[in-house]
């Protein structure tokens, strides 16, 4: 399956920024993918504001702002409303965060949820990837 409206987890977005070894050439393929218009690439607003904390922490204020502003440009930001907050709370035995990654992504009518950490989306019903799965399947396109 092709996947078009890609959702990605914050891990994705700071190894690419943050040029993350060895995770980094993985992240940027899937990047390309979004700058070639192969893929439609979607994150929360809550992970667009942790991976600006987590970038800020490395580069300073005023880099991290520039870098975060270059990432934007290829990102479509979801937001993080009452009802996807809620959802996550009665999602019982998930992980929180994960929840509201999840209920993001279904909220924006992702196909996929990219992530590092596949271990927090396997008991919801859009299929998750690792970056090096997600690259694959459009390597055998």
């Amino acid at each position: 399956m092709i996947y078009k409206r890609v959702f990605l987890d914050s891990n994705v977005l700071i190894d690419l920024l943050l040029s993350r070894k060895p995770f980094q050439l993985e992240a940027r393929s899937v990047f390309e993918l979004g700058i070639a218009g192969e893929v439609e690439l979607f994150t929360s607003s809550l992970s667009f504001m942790n991976t600006h904390y987590i970038v800020s922490k490395t580069f300073g204020q005023k880099r991290a702002l520039a870098v975060m502003s270059e990432a934007r440009k290829l990102l479509s930001l979801l937001s993080v409303n009452e009802n996807i907050v809620d959802a996550a709370i009665q999602n019982s035995g998930t992980d929180f965060e994960d929840a509201v990654q999840y209920y993001s992504a279904k909220a924006g009518q992702c196909d996929v949820i990219v992530s590092r950490d596949k271990s927090g989306f396997k008991d919801f019903d859009i299929p998750c990837k690792s970056p090096k799965e997600f690259i694959e399947i459009w390597k055998v396109k």
